[in-house]
Parts: structure tokens; sequence; C-alpha cells
């Protein structure tokens, strides 16, 4: 599993989407690839422990 932390105003996040989306589409069937907007979902960004954008967490 891999989740891409990310926000909408962040440019780095908007540099690297393009990667994650390539990787969700390569990996479709074999691993669980997601996103994770910080700014809606302030609660799994904290159990995370995420402090900096973009983050990629691997699971």
């Amino acid at each position: 599993m891999l989740i891409d932390f990310y926000a909408d105003w962040c440019g780095p996040c908007r540099y690297l989407a393009p990667t994650v989306e390539a990787l969700a589409q390569k990996y479709e069937g074999k691993a669980i690839v997601g996103k994770c907007n910080v700014d809606e979902n302030e609660e799994l960004t904290s159990r995370f422990g995420i402090r900096n954008i973009p983050a990629v967490f691997f699971l």
C-alpha cells in the first residue's frame, strides 16, 4: 500500500501527482495506491505523523 499525502495548494504535490497516478495504473490489482488530502483528513495525517508534504507512506 502506498499513500500520497498532499494538499491542493502545494506546488511540489502537484508535481508528484502524475508519478503517483502512473504507479496506481502500473500496479492496479497488485497494490493499493491512494491519496490523502491533509487539509480534509487531519486525523489520518496525524495518525501517520505527517508533518511535511508531499509525503509518500509505504505500508
